[in-house]
């Protein structure tokens, strides 16, 4: 429901803590998780996007749904926003087929990461809250699956968008 959007904004899109990437006045909350097959679609769509349009900023949300690897993974990543490496370790695992703990520890390394840090803030408070914190809003606005998108101030899309472009054309 739109008014759901509304009424869960501050959490939706100005959390401190969730990764961004862009920084436009269109904001897009993007609800992903990494083992979703229609999520890496999704992705593409929004990376066209935001090559496409300055005017938008997509706020991550990991929303681990398809059991312990998408957990695995969303810690992986968010440990990585610690260190400010979100966007490049989030588009490494993407092109991974097989999201192992093995292929995650080479991302990281490959990225120059401090890995004993790395390592300890997977399962540190910051990823813990906000992986709490995006569990809490899916629960509040009553989302089941991945990708599910939330445009400011009151759009959702359930499901994939592949007309992203469009829909962000008519907010410009």
């Amino acid at each position: 429901k739109p008014e759901m959007v509304k009424e869960n904004a501050k959490a939706l899109f100005e959390r401190s803590e969730s990764p961004t990437r862009g920084d436009g006045k269109i904001k897009i909350a993007y609800f992903f998780d990494f083992n979703c097959g229609h999520c890496k679609r999704q992705t593409e769509v929004i990376k066209s996007v935001l090559k496409n349009t300055k005017e938008v900023q997509i706020i991550y949300k990991n929303f681990p749904v398809l059991g312990p690897s998408s957990e695995v993974a969303a810690r992986a990543a968010l440990a990585a926003h610690q260190q400010h490496k979100y966007i490049e370790f989030f588009d490494e695992l993407q092109n991974v087929q097989q999201k192992t703990p093995e292929e995650m520890t080479k991302i990281a390394k490959k990225l120059g990461l401090d890995m004993k840090k790395w390592e300890a803030d997977q399962n540190g408070e910051a990823v813990n809250d906000e992986l709490n914190s995006v569990r809490e809003l899916a629960t509040n606005m009553k989302i089941g699956g991945t990708p599910f998108l939330a445009i400011a101030p009151d759009k959702i899309f359930p499901g994939r968008v592949d007309q992203l472009q469009e829909i962000v054309n008519t907010m410009l």
